[in-house]
């Protein structure tokens, strides 16, 4: 196992459970499945950047900091963007919450499996397309 695999797993964990968060609270949050964060919680699994990307902005932080333990400073031009990202992505979380409070348990169980499927068509489609040869 390799050190930074561990140690973003420990980072991971480490604020998972600081916040209180459960396996499936942060894969529902994030995309991924609980069995995938376990496995990325210890080290025993990669995970891609994409995965890696959700789970630094459900938990506020930046990827660097999950990836080594420190913090790096954000460019100035960026930070325009990224305010204006973050404040749009609130707004449109806080809107899917009151959706989503208006659910029974049914229902969120449905909308749970049917983001596990697409998540997993997703991965499918994108190991697909890497296995097929490139024309040049």
């Amino acid at each position: 196992m390799s050190d930074l695999r561990k140690g973003l797993g420990e980072r991971i964990k480490e604020v998972r459970t600081k916040r209180g968060m459960t396996l499936e609270e942060l894969g529902f949050q994030s995309g991924m499945t609980k069995s995938a964060l376990s496995k990325v919680e210890k080290g025993r699994v990669s995970i891609s950047s994409e995965n890696l990307y959700a789970i630094s902005l459900v938990f506020n932080t930046s990827v660097d900091w999950l990836m080594t333990g420190e913090e790096r400073p954000t460019p100035r031009n960026d930070h325009k963007e990224s305010a204006s990202f973050f404040c749009i992505k609130r707004e449109v979380v806080s809107q899917f919450d009151h959706l989503l409070e208006a659910l029974d348990e049914q229902d969120l169980a449905f909308i749970g499996r049917y983001i596990e499927l697409a998540s997993f068509n997703k991965q499918h489609k994108t190991a697909k397309e890497s296995d097929q040869p490139k024309s040049d």
